[in-house]
């Protein structure tokens, strides 16, 4: 038994390490490593000469590692793009590789070392995975990890016109690169620690892509997200050297085995239709759904006295308001009834809040603002956590939020503005007591500025926006009158409140009641069916018995015993299927 584990061993890594020599000398290269750099984009006019006849299978097979837009003619050439990229790559590798490191020391900490804890660090060229690991410089001083010098080209671009908001591009990719990446994983066994290197060098890859721009909103950005797939899985070779000398893709069980392994693992992450999602903008641009609609019914507004037309104006969402019609003031009672309805959309219940506000209809387009108010959805109120006893944030929302499709009544006091002071005298119009506000801003301006040495510009308009905003302070809000509205609260989605968890419980109790009598009602109908079967088997064994006795009496007066056998075997088979009918209906009922 050790002979042939040890026949085995040896011979296992004489295989690695002379495999690598003798395959690619006997084997003809599948791969083929193609000129991509931007040198023939930059002359236009040179032509190649045609080729004359038919062309060979050679030559078709590497199509597959051409750019698409030498068959496709739908799509567009990205010189200029690959330009760019050249330019800054330099830098874009730099940058990187810096983000790479830093996503991938979380990662390799909670799936590689915290579950194998015999693997002790990963070193990628000359970084440590692991800040709290000896020095280890002697081992990896003369390693790299960079992706080369060659950046990656697009092979061309294809946009799709859809009909929902989003842009479709497909950008097929190619990348030959000089990369060098050395890997070195320090392993440890009790008292001794093992130092494996490995190095990935000479990545060829090619990749067709399609990245979804969606949604398109209205605001900077105006993408919400991207997301990225690939149509199929990418074609790709490298070299992976073991101890920096032993190339295992040379060996056509480990390269056809790692290229499986791959399209197994893509195609169930990026191979269309799956995909991989990067928000840009928060919730990907979309805004929340919306809770309700609040269907308001206007009455009546008192108090306010009036010779002009008064409307009101109802704001929910910002930009989006309501308007009722003009109306005139009762005199005698001081009166304005409306008796219309509307409806506005509640997307938040802390941060909106029904605004209503009442304009006089004057010449023009310039109304004057009377009074305005507001209906609260819901405040935030302090409380204590009662698993942590530390005061948290709880909505405490209205009585009409609360109840929905319930219509409830509502007094909605409005404030309006009321000079004293001296901006009494300054004029009977807001735009002449603006105008005396300014007035009064630019003579302080003035005067600050006049003191030589001690204020300089600045100082001296800060003080007389100071001034302007105390003598705006001096204009006080007092209640004018009310409106009386009626409101429902309609919900896109049943919400559940605090309140209404005593009547879940009940509910869930009444419903199990419900179900309990339900099943008792089916038992007892199926017992009583089987009752009613076992009497139907009871009369059918006892007619099969007299029947059997009368024609017993016959046979024996011919042939004795047997016919004795025969009843004998009725009175048992009879007694047999009464006991299993009772014994069925016993076992139904409990």
């Amino acid at each position: 038994m050790f002979g042939i584990a040890f026949g085995l061993g040896l011979g296992t890594l004489a295989g690695v390490s002379v495999g690598p020599y003798i395959f690619p000398r006997v084997t003809k290269p599948k791969d083929y490593s193609l000129d991509l750099g931007a040198k023939a984009d930059a002359n236009e006019d040179n032509e190649q000469e045609r080729h004359q006849g038919a062309i060979g299978a050679e030559m078709r097979n590497l199509l597959q590692y051409t750019e698409p837009w030498t068959f496709w003619p739908d799509y567009q050439r990205v010189a200029m793009s690959n330009r760019i990229v050249e330019v800054m790559w330099p830098t874009i590798k730099v940058a990187a590789l810096k983000e790479a490191f830093r996503q991938m020391k979380p990662i390799l900490e909670s799936t590689v070392f915290k579950p194998f804890p015999f693997i002790e660090n990963i070193v990628l060229g000359t970084d440590s995975m692991r800040d709290d690991f000896p020095d280890f410089s002697k081992w990896i001083k003369d390693r790299e990890f960079g992706v080369g010098d060659f950046p990656f080209r697009l092979g061309g671009i294809k946009a799709y016109v859809t009909s929902e908001d989003e842009v479709v591009l497909e950008l097929p990719m190619v990348w030959g690169s000089n990369c060098k990446f050395d890997v070195g994983v320090f392993l440890r066994f009790w008292k001794f620690r093992i130092y494996v290197p490995c190095t990935i060098e000479n990545l060829q890859f090619k990749a067709e892509a399609r990245v979804t721009l969606r949604p398109l909103v209205d605001t900077v950005p105006c993408v919400g997200g991207v997301m990225i797939s690939l149509l199929s899985v990418p074609h790709f070779d490298l070299s992976f050297k073991l101890g920096g000398r032993v190339d295992l893709m040379a060996l056509p069980i480990i390269k056809e085995t790692i290229k499986n392994v791959t399209k197994m693992v893509l195609d169930g992450m990026l191979v269309y239709p799956n995909h991989m999602s990067f928000p840009i903008m928060k919730d990907y641009g979309i805004p929340p759904p919306a809770k309700g609609a609040l269907n308001v019914k206007l009455l009546y507004a008192e108090g306010f006295e009036s010779t002009k037309k008064l409307y009101v104006r109802f704001d929910v969402r910002k930009s989006r308001p309501v308007f009722s019609t003009a109306q005139r003031v009762d005199v005698p009672t001081g009166k304005v009834e409306w008796g219309q309805e509307f409806n506005l959309i509640v997307d938040d219940y802390i941060q909106q809040r029904l605004k209503i506000s009442l304009f006089a209809d004057d010449l023009g387009w310039s109304d004057t603002l009377l009074a305005d108010g507001e209906l609260l959805f819901g405040t935030q109120v302090e409380e204590d956590d009662p698993d942590t006893g530390e005061p948290v944030l709880v909505d405490n929302l209205a009585e009409f939020i609360k109840a929905p499709l319930t219509e409830v009544a509502a007094e909605v006091r409005l404030w309006g503005l009321e000079r004293q002071g001296a901006f009494a005298a300054v004029g009977g119009g807001a735009k002449s007591m603006v105008k005396g506000v300014g007035s009064m801003g630019r003579s302080l301006a003035a005067s600050f500025k006049g003191n030589a040495g001690e204020v300089d510009a600045k100082e001296a308009h800060k003080r007389a926006a100071e001034a302007t905003a105390a003598a705006l302070a001096a204009r006080q809000r007092k209640e004018l009158g009310s409106v009386y509205i009626k409101v429902t609260f309609l919900p896109f989605f049943q919400p559940t409140f605090d309140d209404e968890e005593d009547e879940e419980d009940d509910d869930s109790a009444s419903v199990t009641q419900s179900v309990g009598n339900l099943l008792a009602n089916s038992i007892n109908r199926v017992s009583l069916g089987l009752q009613r079967l076992s009497g139907k088997v009871k009369e059918t064994a006892r007619q099969s018995m007299d029947g059997r006795g009368g024609g017993g009496g016959g046979a024996a007066t011919s042939n004795g015993s047997p016919t004795a056998a025969a009843g004998a075997t009725g009175a048992a088979q009879v007694q047999e299927a009464q006991a299993k009918a009772s014994q069925g209906c016993s076992c139904v009922v409990s």
